[in-house]
């Protein structure tokens, strides 16, 4: 049994948090409302607005149709919401549209299809990532060459990811896009408003890229977070070792099944695949871990972490990627079996499911992972260039 570890740290100077969402805190829907009315030209806050008045019940409905009488923007979302025609990604669509630079849909690449390649360069170009007279052919050269040395090697252990253009390699910063968004504005500010710095716990480490990535990722959502990276496998703990303490990385060698953390000592725990390297060979032929494996992880996730706290996951379904329309089909449905099981488990182990998303997001490039920003009202703004693709996103929230 490894020894626990006490992680109490002290606070530091964070970011600011807006005042709407401090008094949404109080519960009181009035104030809530008049701070949106105060910000009516902020999209952003109107946005946040509109999104806490719909999480305070029925008050918080009544509140909104009141708001139909104030004018403008407001009036007309806070109508089309009374009358049950618009959700967040409407609203958020109609304020925000810029928020997204561009989304591509990552199976036109997987099942070769060509016009996936223009639009990759064009974006490559706009990104900066090539220069402008860089042609389609080298473009194809190189994703088959990266493609390839992925097969065949482990660029994570050969820290040869930086050689690499287009991102085949999963790694939690290439994957920023999708825990952002399941996190969600409120639950970025509700880390930053409380009164001790944030612990953050990162499940598995890919060498020294997710371990450092993470820790990155941890000082954009709070500037006070320690971010603690458990890792199994001597070889990547000496690879991470020189970045003891960048971005408050803290690195301990153990096993996700007895964390050596005291319990309700983390305030949010991620994995990235983590089920996938603990697979085992079954007849239902797939990548995802045993019931048994996924139980003991979820035991041990929900002892470390405090009760409010989120366990944000990344997961497979199927055991080889899709090459064709046939296998695409199984590919899916494997996923929706799989994802049933996951959160059939989460909620036996006292998880309350808060975020089910069926896409992954993740950045095209390599050079461009943990570039999101986050601003001071909690929402994430992407300016690079991100795929989507069919997979088990969630957040589970310790009841």
């Amino acid at each position: 049994m490894l020894p626990e570890r006490d992680i109490r740290v002290e606070s530091r100077q964070n970011y600011p948090v807006p005042e709407i969402f401090k008094v949404a805190q109080t519960g009181d829907v009035a104030l809530v409302k008049e701070e949106l009315l105060r910000n009516r030209r902020d999209p952003e806050l109107i946005y946040l607005g509109f999104r806490l008045l719909l999480q305070q019940g029925e008050a918080g409905k009544n509140a909104i149709a009141e708001l139909r009488k104030a004018g403008g923007t407001i009036a007309e979302i806070a109508s089309t919401i009374t009358n049950g025609n618009e959700s967040y990604e409407d609203v958020e669509q109609e304020l925000m549209p810029d928020r997204f630079k561009a989304i591509l849909d990552y199976k036109k690449l997987v099942l070769h299809d060509d016009s996936v390649l223009v639009e990759i360069l064009e974006e490559a170009k706009s990104a900066g990532v090539v220069s402008r007279d860089y042609s389609l052919q080298e473009l194809i050269l190189k994703i088959q060459k990266d493609s390839l040395e992925t097969i065949e090697k482990y660029p994570h252990l050969e820290e040869t990811l930086e050689n690499h253009l287009v991102a085949f390699n999963s790694t939690f910063g290439i994957n920023e896009p999708t825990y952002l968004e399941l996190l969600s504005p409120e639950e970025i500010l509700k880390l930053r408003m409380q009164t001790n710095a944030p612990s953050l716990l990162l499940l598995g480490s890919l060498g020294k890229y997710s371990a450092r990535e993470f820790a990155k990722f941890g000082k954009k959502l709070d500037r006070r977070s320690h971010n603690h990276v458990v890792e199994i496998k001597d070889k990547q703990v000496k690879l991470i070792q020189p970045y003891q303490g960048e971005n408050n990385l803290c690195l301990v060698q153990g096993n996700a099944l007895a964390l050596p953390y005291r319990a309700d000592s983390m305030d949010q725990v991620y994995e990235d695949h983590l089920l996938d390297n603990l697979h085992a060979k079954s007849k239902r032929n797939t990548r995802l871990a045993t019931p048994e494996q996924i139980t003991a992880i979820f035991t041990e996730v929900s002892r470390v972490l405090r009760p409010g706290g989120s366990f944000c996951l990344i997961e497979h379904g199927y055991k080889e990627d899709p090459m064709t329309i046939n296998d695409r089909v199984k590919y899916i449905s494997d996923m929706a079996e799989a994802r049933e099981l996951i959160c059939l488990i989460a909620q036996k182990q006292g998880f309350l499911v808060k975020a089910n998303h069926n896409k992954e997001l993740f950045y095209i490039f390599l050079a461009n992972r943990t570039s999101a920003r986050i601003s001071n009202n909690g929402i994430a703004q992407y300016d690079a260039p991100l795929f989507a693709m069919d997979m088990i996103a969630l957040r589970l929230v310790k009841q």
